[in-house]
């Protein structure tokens, strides 16, 4: 509801504008398993469907919306090109690094990233009571569209990630 409220805000303010709603980030997913450990604690249901994005295609689309015309006034939601739930993109990473992983489903507050009844605690579990209903899939073709190109696959950011220094 806070980012409906602020692309209202956007889209009265007066000023061009374009909104990205870029779905999970492949990079929030990959570096939350490909940690240390290889115990990978799971904050949603494991099946449920995303379609999580590379981080550079939506830079790139960013820039290209901030540099072409054409672009005024519309909304784009960019998903990745794949509906996996977090079982198999655990599974790519184990694949893709020739880890052993397991995985442990994390309770209400385990995330440990907010003081527990905080505002920002309640946004995280309202968040992820919304991804065990329903997941957070998405269509890349708007994606495929603006990139020019197919959308990076979950397989391939992971690889990029690895190749990159932390």
């Amino acid at each position: 509801m806070r980012k409906a409220a602020g692309e209202e805000a956007v889209r009265r303010c007066g000023v061009a504008w374009t909104i990205l709603q870029p779905a999970i980030y492949a990079q929030t997913v990959s570096r939350m398993i490909v940690g240390p450990d290889d115990e990978v604690g799971v904050p949603w249901d494991p099946e449920a469907p995303m379609a999580a994005v590379h981080l550079g295609d939506v830079a790139e689309v960013a820039a290209t919306v901030l540099t072409e015309d054409g672009h005024h006034a519309a909304t784009y939601e960019l998903a990745g090109p794949e509906r996996l739930g977090l079982s198999a993109m655990i599974a790519t990473v184990a694949r893709v690094t020739g880890r052993t992983l397991r995985t442990r489903r994390l309770g209400p507050g385990d995330w440990g990233l907010f003081e527990r009844g905080s505002p920002e605690a309640d946004a995280v579990e309202a968040m992820r009571a919304e991804y065990d209903a329903h997941g957070l899939p998405g269509n890349a073709n708007v994606l495929g569209w603006l990139l020019g190109r197919p959308a990076t696959s979950f397989a391939d950011a992971v690889l990029s990630d690895l190749r990159r220094p932390s």
